[in-house]
């Protein structure tokens, strides 16, 4: 797996299968809220359990692979002026959304107000006030509640030059040690610097794989069966014993240890999918190559998708279920390939990139 091709085909099915499970882990919130009592029980349980396993690993996979990513690109950040460069294109690529998307959401989550489930209260006013201070400092409390990722992502790419020269002085070793001691401090919620620097562990492990990638991928493949093995019952033992320990320090070193197995088995079963290519393949990379546009839209959707078909036209469950799935991961795709992608104006307001002809 030498060629940028066959790098960006396991990328793709990393990419999309995350964003898979984003969707899954929203539609499973759905189903708690609105149908935990005609759902059965032991369905329902086994689906908190991938929820918890999403909650848990889903978005450092995510980092996992931004920070491969950008040692692949071989990202030049030795000067203050490619420094700027670089968090330039970050704040075009990741930040214009951002606010593009928190704005609209604001008034669109005010006059549904009645349907969501974190209800705006009291005037318009006092609600856009409110929000414009949230969607600043206060990621995790966004209108539209999936935007967290975008904004913790910018400030972790704006601080990992940072990391890098901390790097060149102590080693690789040494500074993933300190960034992983960083990740207990008690920091405070503003800018979701609390959760920001365990993320940034996540980012540098996939920055620091990619060094040798390919004997990497070797590696994993011989180690599969322990790997997944090793993944499943980790994540059960937090799931049954830690999970209610939310931020001791205890949970936050067995959450560690069970994330960076689950990177690790995640991205080699994605490897293998790339390699061997076998059913599902295509809509994995499909799902991939969309993956922004999914994970921005795929939530709007979701949330219209529900307001229908569960409080204005209700459904049965598993009609349902198909829906708040599938509706989400493949309706943003035309709309973004007929629309979003081809106009320079909705191309970077909504995508933060520009235009691309097809």
């Amino acid at each position: 797996m030498n060629s940028k091709k066959e790098f960006l085909e396991d990328v793709n099915v990393g990419r999309g299968i995350a964003i898979i499970f984003v969707i899954v882990a929203h539609y499973i919130t759905i189903i708690g809220k609105d149908f935990v009592n005609v759902y059965p029980k032991g369905l329902y349980n086994a689906e908190l359990f991938l929820y918890s396993f999403i909650f848990t690993c889903d978005m450092p996979f995510l980092m996992f692979i931004a920070g491969l990513i950008v040692h692949h690109q071989r990202t030049k950040l030795d000067d203050l002026r490619s420094y700027l460069n670089f968090v330039k294109k970050k704040i075009d690529r990741i930040m214009i959304p951002y606010f593009t998307y928190s704005f609209i959401m604001v008034p669109f989550k005010y006059m549904l107000r009645e349907y969501a489930f974190r209800r705006p209260s009291g005037s318009f006013h006092d609600y856009l006030l409110s929000s414009i201070k949230i969607i600043l400092l206060y990621p995790l409390e966004n209108p539209m509640i999936v935007l967290w990722f975008l904004y913790t992502i910018f400030i972790v790419f704006a601080l990992f030059p940072l990391v890098l020269k901390v790097s060149k002085r102590l080693g690789h070793p040494i500074t993933l040690a300190l960034v992983i001691c960083s990740s207990f401090l008690p920091l405070p919620d503003i800018m979701n610097l609390k959760n920001m620097t365990a993320y940034m562990v996540y980012f540098y492990i996939g920055y620091l794989f990619a060094f040798n990638r390919k004997e990497n991928i070797k590696l994993l493949h011989s180690k599969r069966y322990l790997l997944i093995s090793s993944m499943i019952l980790l994540n059960t033992i937090y799931f049954v014993w830690f999970k209610d320990l939310y931020r001791s320090n205890l949970e936050l070193a067995v959450r560690l240890v069970v994330i960076i197995v689950s990177i690790f088995s995640m991205f080699e079963i994605c490897a293998t999918i790339a390699e061997k290519k076998p059913i599902g393949f295509s809509q994995f990379s499909l799902v991939g190559r969309y993956s922004y546009d999914v994970y921005l839209n795929g939530h709007l959707t979701q949330i219209a998708l529900r307001v229908l078909f569960i409080n204005i036209l209700p459904l049965d469950l598993i009609t349902l279920s198909f829906i708040l799935i599938l509706g989400p991961i493949y309706i943003p795709i035309p709309i973004s390939y007929f629309i979003l992608r081809r106009h320079e104006l909705t191309s970077r307001l909504f995508l933060g990139s520009h235009l691309k002809h097809h």
